[in-house]
């Protein structure tokens, strides 16, 4: 496996955790270690980071609840009452 390559700025340190908040926020995995290893070794507070990470989790738990109320499989079928007449 081929690792991403290293910040090579504050900025770009920044760009990078933002990126994995941004990832986790669409569901993907949880890297707030790798932000909080990145930040510490740039000098970014960790509030930063946990408060970025905070966001991406509540948009994540959002998105999978979207995400069951749209995913017709597990919704219940509803199946027209057949009236006759009488």
């Amino acid at each position: 496996m081929v690792e991403a390559a290293k910040p090579q700025s504050k900025a770009d340190a920044e760009a990078k955790i933002k990126e994995l908040a941004k990832l986790r926020a669409d569901g993907g995995p949880n890297c707030v270690s790798e932000a909080l290893e990145i930040a510490g070794a740039w000098g970014i507070r960790e509030s930063f980071v946990e408060e970025l990470f905070d966001d991406a989790e509540r948009l994540a738990a959002v998105a999978s609840e979207d995400d069951f109320f749209k995913n017709t499989a597990v919704q219940p079928s509803v199946e027209p009452t057949k009236v006759g007449v009488v």
